[in-house]
């Protein structure tokens, strides 16, 4: 078979750097948002204008972390063991369902007096991404400490972690290792597929917990706190927006504005990644914000990766709407001299702070932490976990599942298609109004054995705005004499001359098109070490990029879609019959773009589709899309059925 030059030297052979472009085109994305939530707050001038905002956004931040069953369900709340600690204080470790058969297993940390007949002020403690879950000693040391200044805390283990792993080899050890992280992203990917967040199910366990100190008889229902670390901090955080029940958080390193964020480069795992917050105007200052006038402290520290400055803004910002309520005192920012990590400094602020609160007279006591206490004091289970303790346990899988199956797609005709797919990518730029590809350049232009080959790029986006973000594309344009036809080939680089031989050979011109970040426009960062690293996908820019994207209502393949519509678009300048072909997963590009385009496609080595990533719980991750809700509007199989030739 006849080998093709389809390759382009670096940095399309000199004529325009494309090692950042991606990057760079989804962070302006994201700054316009900005400034558009930046003017709306400018105009936050009274308390009407305060309470009408804070409704709408609360409204809004529940629709995108959507809605699970069974609010009321029974909690069940079962003890399983205690002890009595040295200094006075109790652990009683308990299990409850946050959903039916779905179980929690938390620790109750009471203080000494807590059969006296009192009522305590109570502190829900969320871990953040400790194996340990919370037994994890930092967090075992604040519990304990809170619990002798006189607090009942309840902390809980998280989905993936230390007796909650949902996935598990025979012998009942963690089948994806000891880091949350690689759980919580297996769990997070079919959540976003069928169209609820990974966070539901982490926000549904803390609901609950309250639910569950409010039955306690020694707990004031109206002094429930939260606190928690890292990304137990961006769950309080959430908590602070979607139940109106707290008096009093204090999330931990956690808080800083979404663009320091966005500019570190780092990742968060699938419950910190919310679809649409960003082009919704949902800005981290807003969790702490909209929580007034009632007290919030943002814990922080000094070192962390993410940044102290936008920490700071947060502050800054926040305290204006505190001090437009009359309660500017009660927004308060401890930062400890440490890294990442709940350290003494950290603990000592968190602990003054509701202490400060509900025990004034306490407030000058010299600050002494309790000791950490055995593991194994730590565990409401006998065996370990949830999932073999009890034969009845359901797991997330099982909930996911369960809302897949409510909110499957329904079958549609082609012009039903084109609409749901249109809706579902959410591109930024206008479909219906797209500017002509004005000044396609020719890197080269060869004939050779009757076949004209030329390596060309354009402009997909911003030709000529030169002051904002452009995206260059590429493609090597192969035409016989005469040809019939243009069928437009996207590909990463892979072999493709068995597509390019039967094309040519049927009198068709071939173009081999690369859309952003694929094989001559790949970006800079899309392979190398990072792709190495000890939270695997998690450190995978590509990833990276698709959370960024999903945070404004769109992906990365959609924005890749978008360039092959536009490759289309400079074809049809010169071709009246123009289709799609694709092999792998850039065969579902194809597909979509050729439902936009109203023309078809051939596709080979398709991946599974996005409904077995769902059904099968130890699925094998083929592709890199991820597009939130797809499944709730069409699949891979659907668009094959319609669009293929």
């Amino acid at each position: 078979m006849k080998k093709y030059d389809i390759h382009f030297g670096e940095r399309l052979n000199g004529y325009y750097d494309t090692s950042y472009q991606e990057t760079a085109y989804i962070r302006a994305l994201a700054k316009e948002y900005f400034k558009k939530e930046a003017k709306e707050k400018e105009n936050i001038l009274t308390k009407e204008d305060f309470f009408a905002r804070k409704e709408r956004v609360r409204e809004k931040f529940k629709e995108i972390v959507g809605v699970l069953p069974h609010r009321n369900a029974p909690l069940n709340l079962t003890i399983c063991n205690s002890k009595l600690l040295d200094g006075g204080v109790t652990i009683v470790n308990v299990v409850y369902e946050s959903l039916p058969k779905l179980y929690v297993t938390a620790s109750l940390w009471l203080p000494e007096r807590y059969q006296s007949g009192e009522k305590f002020p109570a502190v829900l403690f969320t871990t953040g991404h400790a194996s340990e879950g919370r037994a994890f000693d930092q967090y075992v040391i604040l519990a304990r400490t809170l619990a002798k200044r006189g607090f009942v805390v309840l902390s809980i283990d998280p989905p993936g972690q230390h007796e909650r792993k949902q996935y598990l080899n025979a012998d009942g050890t963690a089948k994806l290792g000891a880091n949350p992280v690689g759980e919580h992203l297996h769990m997070g990917l079919p959540c976003s597929l069928a169209g609820i967040q990974l966070a539901a199910f982490f926000i549904r366990d803390l609901q609950r917990g309250i639910d569950v100190l409010e039955t306690l008889p020694y707990v004031d229902s109206s002094k429930i706190c939260l606190t928690g670390n890292s990304g137990g901090g961006t769950l309080t955080s959430y908590m602070a927006l979607y139940d109106e029940r707290l008096c009093a958080v204090a999330p931990d390193c956690y808080t800083t504005t979404r663009v320091a964020f966005l500019e570190t480069g780092r990742n968060q795992d699938s419950e910190q990644v919310l679809p649409k917050v960003i082009s919704e105007g949902i800005n981290n200052d807003d969790f702490v914000s909209l929580f007034a006038p009632k007290p919030f402290l943002i814990s922080a520290v000094a070192y962390d990766a993410s940044d102290i400055a936008g920490t700071i803004y947060t502050y800054k910002r926040a305290k204006k709407t505190y001090a437009l309520l009359g309660a500017e005192n009660n927004l308060q920012l401890h930062i400890a001299k440490t890294t990442h990590g709940l350290y003494k400094d950290g603990r000592e602020g968190i602990v003054n702070f509701f202490t400060q609160l509900f025990y004034p007279d306490k407030v000058n006591q010299e600050y002494v932490e309790e000791a950490q206490t055995d593991e194994s004091d730590v565990q409401s289970t006998v065996s370990g976990n949830v999932l073999i303790e009890y034969a009845d346990a359901k797991s997330v899988y099982d909930y996911y599942n369960d809302y897949y199956t409510a909110h499957k797609y329904t079958d549609c005709d082609r012009a039903q298609l084109k609409e749901r797919i249109i809706k579902t990518l959410n591109i930024p730029q206008s479909l219906e109004d797209r500017a002509p590809i004005l000044y396609p350049r020719i890197i080269t232009d060869k004939v050779a054995d009757g076949i004209r080959t030329r390596k060309i790029w354009f402009f997909s986006v911003g030709e000529e705005d030169f002051m904002g973000t452009r995206i260059a594309v590429a493609g090597v344009l192969f035409e016989p004499k005469s040809p019939k036809s243009c069928v437009i080939v996207i590909t990463d680089n892979d072999d493709v001359s068995d597509i390019i031989d039967d094309y040519l050979s049927k009198n068709n011109a071939v173009f081999i098109f690369y859309a952003r970040g694929l094989g001559a426009i790949k970006s800079l960062d899309a392979g190398g070490m990072n792709r190495e690293s000890i939270f695997g996908l998690l450190a995978n820019p590509e990833y990276r990029r698709n959370c960024d994207a999903q945070m404004m209502g769109t992906s990365v393949c959609a924005l890749r879609v978008y360039d092959c519509v536009r490759a289309f678009d400079f074809i049809k300048q010169s071709y009246t019959d123009v289709t799609f072909a694709g092999r792998g997963v850039e065969a579902v590009y194809a597909l979509m773009a050729a439902a936009i385009t109203d023309t078809t496609a051939r596709v080979d080595c398709l991946p599974a589709s996005f409904e077995s990533v769902v059904r099968d719980k130890e699925y094998l991750k083929t592709n890199e899309i991820n597009i939130t809700g797809i499944l709730k509007e069409f699949d891979i199989p659907l668009m094959e059925k319609i669009i293929t030739q």
